[in-house]
């Protein structure tokens, strides 16, 4: 039997908050327009932790590939609108 991953809360929550200030809006949320200057820095941050957990160049390529694919499925199944 497996074991589930333990979550670091603070770490969780700090790096979320570190996430969503790149682009950060003032009235609330964010925005990251593709191919932005934001876009480009939300990236390299999540590339960055990435590497700092020694995941190699081909890993994170890996991750990054699947998680545009969990997307446009998303995006198939269940409409823009999240219909």
């Amino acid at each position: 039997m497996s074991t589930s991953p333990r979550i670091d809360r603070a770490r969780l929550i700090g790096r979320l908050d570190s996430f969503n200030r790149i682009g950060a809006l003032p009235g609330g949320g964010n925005c990251r327009l593709a191919l932005s200057d934001e876009d480009r820095a939300g990236r390299d941050l999540l590339v960055q932790w990435m590497r700092d957990l020694d995941l190699t160049d081909e890993q994170v390529d890996e991750y990054l590939a699947q998680h545009a694919d969990e997307v446009e499925e998303a995006i198939r199944s269940h409409g823009r609108r999240g219909s």
